[in-house]
């Protein structure tokens, strides 16, 4: 069980990507927070996955006694790791009704022997695009860490020699807005499973968002972007507040220099008139 089904195991491919559709496939469609398309197609099928996809994950579907039978079910959880690259992968179980979903990141495996098998795997192939787009806003904050430490002191002292980083901060700042809006309209999504689904389908859903712990997740990035965010509002007022000073001290400076050509031209004038 080490990359092909077995007996009356299935195995189906989640594709992610704008690749061609036909009646095999489950197909899901975003608009938020950007345009994507997911396929779900067995692995037994002709498929040919276009230049453009990429695969998102694979779910084995096995009869839902394998749960009871310690060799298949020990078979089963190889297949899992088989994949893993010996990090600390997180394992997600959910039971709903009759159904069992075992999950990690880029492997599924689904204990059920019922009818509505296309939705259930639609609801499992949803949850690893939202999965998937959570872990990646939480890697670019992670990222994104190192440079905020390093331009908050920027946040209440700018000097001369700063103002050659303004193009930087400025691009860090544009990065931390566009990362805060995918945020708000990933929520959405993250949040709970679609409505469309059934109750069976739904119900796993929420079991793997509640597993994956989605919701404290999104609370968590709200706050880290919040204070990447506050950091590059106070860096931009002070970069400001620099350069009115700076361009307030020039315009003293010339508005001196011509008072004191004034009194100088004045006192030339009242030295050739004394010489008259």
């Amino acid at each position: 069980m080490n990359g092909t089904p077995q007996n009356l195991e299935r195995l189906f491919v989640v594709l992610r990507g704008p690749g061609p559709v036909d009646a095999s496939m489950r197909v899901i469609d975003f608009s938020e927070p950007f345009s994507d398309r997911l396929r779900v197609v067995e692995k037994d099928h002709e498929w040919r996955p276009s230049g453009t996809d990429s695969e998102l994950s694979r779910i084995l579907v096995v009869p839902p006694f394998y749960k009871d039978d310690p060799r298949r079910r020990d078979a089963a959880a190889g297949w899992m790791n088989a994949a893993s690259d010996g990090g600390q992968d997180s394992h997600i179980l959910v039971k709903a009704g009759d159904a069992l979903v075992l999950w990690r990141p880029e492997r599924a495996v689904v204990a059920y022997g019922g009818g509505q098998l296309a939705e259930v795997l639609e609801a499992v192939a949803e949850f690893c695009f939202v999965e998937r787009l959570l872990a990646g806003l939480e890697r670019e904050v992670s990222l994104g860490w190192p440079g905020v430490e390093q331009d908050t002191p920027l946040a209440y002292k700018i000097e001369a020699t700063d103002l050659r980083r303004d193009p930087e901060i400025g691009l860090r700042a544009r990065g931390v807005l566009q990362l805060r809006m995918r945020h708000v309209r990933a929520e959405p999504l993250v949040a709970q499973a679609p409505a469309r689904f059934g109750r069976l389908a739904a119900e796993l859903g929420e079991g793997l968002r509640e597993q994956a712990r989605c919701e404290q997740r999104l609370e968590v990035l709200d706050g880290q972007i919040e204070v990447q965010e506050y950091v590059y509002e106070l860096a931009s007022q002070r970069f400001g507040e620099f350069r009115h000073a700076r361009e307030g001290f020039i315009i003293e400076v010339i508005i001196v220099a011509l008072l004191a050509a004034e009194v100088v031209l004045l006192l030339v004038d009242l030295w050739f008139s004394h010489r008259q």
